[in-house]
């Protein structure tokens, strides 16, 4: 993605068509903040997402811009947003190193101050929108190494406990599973599963229930990290070549282990990141060190963390 002062260059993002629309600053500070985002890069840390609870036939993402600008230019209502996206396209109205008022929790709250902000229009075809804002929320947690843990709704952030997006979040009782299972659709596309209905599959679990596209390479591959182990699984469920599998078929997976010099690391484990950089060459930030990751695949001499979807190497990391 090229990013230039804050502002997308692309034509599109996470194939999703974009244009921006950026709000031009006039008066208070009351939509254009002018103020960068309170991270030591200035980068976001985290994804907030909305819905726009405007069900108007003709409030897409264009709309709701030009919507903003008139707010900016009222000097009253203290609210912006970074992007907007329907079933269509999405827009960008402020910069992505800018703080927006979107989470209610203060000028100095992660919601508004170290996050990127999504807004779900919900004028036509929802589905088709939330599933553009799930292609969004993916490319961001890769451009900015976002974990998925991150990822959350306006109601986390919110001090007075808004239910939003209200299209994806149930109740306030529910809220809180309402978007875990949101959360693995994110996951889903993440581990390039284009339709986004399907969970990823639990790295912990000794079985796996076959979802619609898997194949036992692709599940060897996503599960232990290994796809050319699908002769493994092939032959502890007593499945002969061609291989054919089914829909809701529960698989016995074989056990996925690797050595390192802290001892056998295997998927599912719990662990915690001693060294300095990814196995790409990033940096490791100190938060990361400090919190405790799950091993969601085993590759050769590396291992990727579930909850920041990161690889690092066996030999810098240990179970807890």
């Amino acid at each position: 993605m090229n990013i230039q002062n804050g502002i997308i260059q692309d034509s599109n993002i996470g194939g999703v068509p974009f244009t921006p629309m950026i709000v031009t600053p006039k008066g208070k500070r009351n939509v254009r903040t002018l103020k960068q985002l309170l991270t030591s890069d200035h980068d976001p840390e985290y994804i907030v997402v909305h819905n726009t609870g405007n069900a108007a036939s003709t409030a897409n993402d264009a709309a709701h811009s030009r919507w903003l600008q008139n707010v900016e230019n009222a000097d009253v209502q203290y609210v912006s947003v970074h992007i907007f996206v329907d079933k269509d396209s999405c827009v960008q109205t402020c910069p992505l190193n800018e703080v927006t008022y979107n989470a209610g929790d203060g000028g100095s709250g992660k919601g508004n101050a170290r996050s990127l902000s999504i807004e779900i229009c919900e004028n036509d075809d929802y589905p088709a929108a939330e599933s553009n804002g799930i292609k969004l929320v993916v490319a961001f947690m890769k451009q900015f190494n976002i974990p998925i843990d991150r990822v959350q709704p306006h109601r986390y952030f919110a001090s007075n406990k808004k239910l939003c997006p209200h299209r994806i979040l149930k109740s306030q009782a529910t809220w809180e599973s309402d978007w875990k299972k949101f959360q693995q659709r994110i996951m889903a596309v993440y581990n390039n599963d284009s339709s986004g209905q399907n969970p990823a599959p639990d790295p912990g679990s000794d079985t796996y229930t076959v979802q619609k596209g898997d194949s036992l390479w692709r599940i060897a591959q996503n599960v232990l990290g290994d796809g050319s182990r699908y002769t493994e699984i092939a032959s502890l469920n007593g499945i002969s070549s061609p291989y054919i599998i089914h829909v809701g078929q529960v698989l016995q997976l074989p056990q996925s282990s690797s050595s390192s010099g802290s001892g056998s690391i295997k998927v599912g484990d719990r662990v915690k990141i001693t060294g300095t950089y990814y196995a790409t060459g990033q940096r490791i930030p100190t938060w990361v060190k400090e919190t405790t990751h799950t091993v969601y695949q085993l590759k050769s001499d590396r291992a990727l963390m579930k909850e920041i979807m990161s690889w690092v190497y066996l030999s810098d990391i240990y179970k807890v």
